[in-house]
């Protein structure tokens, strides 16, 4: 959405235009990350995960990163049982001027699952 032409007065009624943009939004981060497991014992596994990165090179964020933490049940010889936890945020500037887009994206979540294994 964008403001209309001239600037709005106090009481005044605004109708906002909607303005679609179809350009592709593609860019590459740099992302530094450490992954961990612990195993409890055969049937419990815990694992988390963390990357982060951005550093503002080139048009990438200025900072992201993405965590993810799992714990992972084993049910039978061939699967398993997952529970997780993940949040990814990041956030940036495109454009300039009136076409300047400021994205800020925090996505948060838990998820459950299954795994099968053949080996």
């Amino acid at each position: 959405m964008r403001w209309p032409e001239g600037k709005p007065q106090p009481n005044q009624n605004i109708i906002l235009e909607q303005v679609r943009i179809e350009e592709p939004r593609d860019w590459w981060d740099l992302m530094l990350g450490v992954k961990t497991y612990s195993s409890f014992s055969p049937e419990v596994l815990l694992s988390s995960w963390i990357s982060f990165g951005g550093f503002g090179i080139g048009n990438t964020p200025e900072f992201a990163y993405d965590f993810t933490y799992l714990n992972a049940f084993r049910v039978s010889r061939l699967s398993t049982i997952n529970t997780s936890f993940r949040n990814i945020r990041y956030s940036r500037v495109d454009g300039e001027g009136d076409w300047e887009r400021d994205t800020r994206v925090n996505v948060l979540g838990a998820f459950l699952g299954t795994s099968l294994m053949f080996n």
